[in-house]
């Protein structure tokens, strides 16, 4: 089985920086994005609770992982890093170092484009999971006829089941 897996409200807490963007509808300007990705701040983010020992269970049982996020690989204004950030936070609380597919530097657009985007040579497979906190996203799964499960709150289901 393939697990792809969204970081941030997945399994990264990222509350406390939402508020960059949180206060825009619709057109969320890139300082502002700039500011949501900004690499220490990042690396403040608490795992959310159960999701590593879930993962890591899952991994372990053979279930292949991909972290599928709509993070740029960089920021435009100061060129930070997102990539390595994002490496260097799940590294640091343990999470199984597998795949990371990230939104490329030149995409705009919405999270559900990109994502299905970065998914399309997995369309047409039946044995895929899509973890991720945006309802949105349960779109992606229902093109594929894959399974979704939103977080944060499947984790404590999902590890009655492993």
């Amino acid at each position: 089985m393939i697990i792809l897996v969204d970081l941030d409200g997945t399994i990264c807490d990222c509350e406390h920086r939402a508020h960059f963007i949180n206060k825009y509808e619709n057109d969320t300007p890139m300082e502002a994005w700039e500011e949501f990705h900004n690499r220490e701040l990042m690396l403040k983010d608490l795992p959310i609770e159960r999701s590593l020992e879930v993962l890591t269970i899952l991994h372990n049982k053979g279930a292949e992982i991909i972290y599928l996020t709509a993070r740029m690989c960089k920021t435009m204004m100061g060129g930070e890093d997102i990539e390595a950030a994002s490496r260097e936070w799940l590294n640091l609380h343990g999470y199984p170092d597998v795949e990371l597919r990230m939104r490329p530097y030149e995409v705009r657009g919405k999270s559900l484009d990109v994502k299905r985007d970065l998914t399309r040579d997995l369309h047409g497979r039946t044995d895929v999971m899509v973890i991720d906190d945006k309802l949105s996203i349960h779109e992606l799964a229902l093109e594929n006829n894959w399974i979704w499960c939103k977080a944060p709150e499947c984790w404590e289901t999902l590890e009655k089941f492993i």
